[in-house]
């Protein structure tokens, strides 16, 4: 899937921003850098939100998977 305004890639990132933030039902989706044009808001903004989002839980947003090697 590709952003309609750029044609990225899209992310899942991408695509919960873009149901959280602007249209929940919407199936053509932005990227976040274009999102956060519409929104007229900066990308690390955006992105803080997205974490905090993230971090309670909210379903939109799939946990990240720790980088860091467990010992076993």
């Amino acid at each position: 899937m590709n952003c309609k305004e750029c044609g990225a890639k899209l992310t899942t990132d991408d695509v919960g921003a873009y149901r959280k933030f602007w249209d929940r039902d919407g199936s053509d989706f932005l990227c976040v850098p274009c999102l956060c044009k519409k929104l007229r808001c900066s990308e690390p903004y955006l992105r803080e939100r997205i974490d905090f989002l993230r971090q309670n839980g909210c379903a939109l947003f799939s946990a990240k998977k720790s980088t860091r090697k467990e010992n076993s």
